[in-house]
């Protein structure tokens, strides 16, 4: 008889506490679905949901791109979400499982429970941190772990007209074979290059020398220009193919010399028809020029763009140029000969970039 009731009684609390939680879960998806439509309402929607893939490299201004296309207010953002597989990948940029990523884009999470726990117990990453408007909706205080919950994720991402993924762990040709593989994606790529002498002399300082150090092709000069010469080759071979509507190459040099135009360029390749005003409010913080007592200042973003001629010493950059002068010729970055010429000019080191044409 105690054996029964013993019985009875964990069933009821079992019972109890998975009502509890399914009521939890039920609150927190109202509230993510009611958030969703307030914010659709308010902004421009593109006609169909975009599936945005930032395909580029370490230290090229990734992290900013991103965080411009993520203030789009009916976005998705995932950041690195090739990282947690970072050691089952052969090289730096391995061909991935095209499955999974095409499941972020679709925001089918619940088949991705693994992930999503990788994820949450390594929370320094900050896979889901940019996607603020999400955690108002799920975080409890300050916990954002309640956050990972692939049912609650799932119905806040399918709402959202913007999805993005930003990823240096890709290579062009297989992005490219996301698109072949599921067209049903909206799939379009941008392709982010930077200066390689700004890239390695960033590599080369800061916390990114530590995890840099540990790999090679990420510490290799020769490393670097052979995957942006790759990609580059690669990204003429779209020209003739007719996918070229899908393709954006973005100099980060660009974005950061001609912020407005280059972003309203950005977003109609993206299919949106204007910026919204949270995106200009990013713009005017981050990059825009403004003046104090009548002289035009820039901020730190367009500040550093050429800060690697202060940094570097003149041998180091002879060996940059010697491994890349064809990525720098194609992309039309100026080249030195002699010391004399290098000259801390700031943002104006980039003013003669014409358009990379170079298929």
């Amino acid at each position: 008889m105690k054996r029964i009731l013993f019985c009875l009684f964990v069933s009821c609390f079992l019972t109890l506490v998975y009502l509890h939680f399914k009521t939890i879960d039920l609150v927190q998806t109202r509230k993510v679905q009611g958030t969703a439509k307030i914010r659709n309402s308010k902004e421009g929607r593109s006609p169909k949901t975009v599936h945005a893939l930032i395909v580029t490299y370490a230290r090229s201004g990734s992290s900013f791109t991103g965080l411009l296309l993520k203030n789009h207010p009916n976005s998705f953002y995932h950041f690195e979400p090739l990282y947690p597989y970072r050691y089952e990948l052969k090289t730096m940029r391995g061909i991935p499982d095209q499955r999974f990523l095409y499941d972020l884009f679709k925001c089918n999470f619940s088949g991705r429970g693994s992930y999503l726990r990788s994820v949450k117990n390594h929370l320094k990453q900050k896979s889901y941190h940019y996607n603020k408007q999400y955690l108002k909706t799920c975080a409890r205080r300050r916990n954002i772990k309640p956050c990972f919950n692939p049912f609650v994720m799932s119905r806040f991402c399918r709402n959202q007209t913007l999805h993005i993924i930003k990823t240096i762990r890709l290579s062009l040709q297989n992005g490219v074979k996301l698109y072949e593989n599921y067209p049903d994606l909206n799939l379009k790529i941008i392709h982010l290059v930077r200066d390689p002498r700004a890239v390695i002399n960033s590599r080369q300082r800061g916390i990114t020398k530590r995890w840099c150090k540990k790999n090679t092709k990420c510490s290799s000069v020769s490393s670097y220009c052979r995957e942006v010469r790759y990609d580059l080759n690669y990204s003429c071979s779209l020209k003739t193919s007719g996918d070229r509507g899908i393709y954006f190459l973005l100099r980060y040099e660009d974005l950061i010399e001609n912020p407005l135009n280059i972003t309203k360029s950005l977003f109609k390749f993206l299919g949106f028809k204007s910026l919204s005003k949270s995106v200009v409010k990013f713009l005017k913080q981050n990059v825009l020029p403004f003046s104090i007592s009548g002289r035009i200042q820039h901020t730190n973003s367009s500040y550093y763009a050429s800060h690697w001629k202060q940094q570097l010493s003149f041998s180091d950059i002879m060996s940059i140029q010697e491994s890349c002068s064809d990525v720098l010729t194609k992309l039309d970055y100026r080249m030195y000969k002699k010391q004399s010429e290098i000259v801390f000019r700031g943002l104006d080191e980039y003013k003669h970039l014409r358009k990379a044409n170079f298929c």
